[in-house]
């Protein structure tokens, strides 16, 4: 060992072994993760959206009638349901008929309404040609009105099924 090697060891007090070491060390390209963090928000967005839209059954409450239940409505005439008005219609199973003649029913799964409903009252007043409905039946309803998570509204029409 030299005496600049010696008198280097002596002020520094770092062995030769390591610094060698040192010297050859390879640094490690390091990822950016700023520049992933727009495209995996994007797709956290995506993937929250599709999961409301699949949760709630989508924006308008129900499928277009016969689509979804695979029933063909059969006797509807054009005139049958009012100016700008979609018919859509569900099948389900009657739980209870109700004094003022409603009904509450369990939609069927896969019928194209409330993935999230346990039980829809379907009013029956302005109903013409009910049929005589009991609890366990399974019918089709259609309605051309509104449609939330537990009700219907513009009954137009009820089917016993089976």
């Amino acid at each position: 060992m030299r005496r600049s090697e010696i008198f280097f060891d002596g002020v520094t007090h770092i062995r030769e072994d390591l610094i060698e070491e040192a010297q050859r060390y390879v640094f490690r390209r390091r990822i950016n993760w700023r520049r992933y963090a727009g495209g995996l928000a994007a797709c956290l967005v995506l993937a929250l959206g599709l999961s409301m839209l699949l949760r709630f059954g989508g924006a308008g409450g129900g499928a277009p009638s016969g689509n979804s239940s695979g029933y063909d409505s059969g006797g509807a005439e054009p005139g049958d349901c009012p100016t700008g008005a979609m018919e859509s219609s569900f099948t389900a199973d009657v739980v209870e008929v109700l004094e003022d003649g409603a009904l509450t029913v369990v939609p069927q799964p896969g019928s194209g309404v409330w993935s999230v409903a346990d039980r829809v009252r379907v009013p029956t007043a302005d109903v013409p040609d009910l049929p005589d409905v009991q609890p366990g039946d399974r019918i089709l309803v259609v309605y051309t009105g509104e449609a939330g998570s537990d009700f219907v509204e513009g009954v137009v029409e009820i089917r016993l099924l089976d």
